[in-house]
């Protein structure tokens, strides 16, 4: 379980990182919307 969250950390980190590179702000926030909306999913 913990390598699959640490596979998804990683993709995640190299999305965010082609986004910022290609300056592809709106899919940056939504990116950022999901991952939030998947934190607060998680914390209850």
């Amino acid at each position: 379980m913990i390598g699959f969250i640490l596979a998804l950390l990683y993709w995640f980190i190299k999305l965010i990182v082609y986004l910022i590179d290609n300056k592809k702000w709106g899919w940056l926030l939504i990116v950022f919307i999901v991952i939030t909306i998947l934190y607060i999913a998680v914390k209850q």
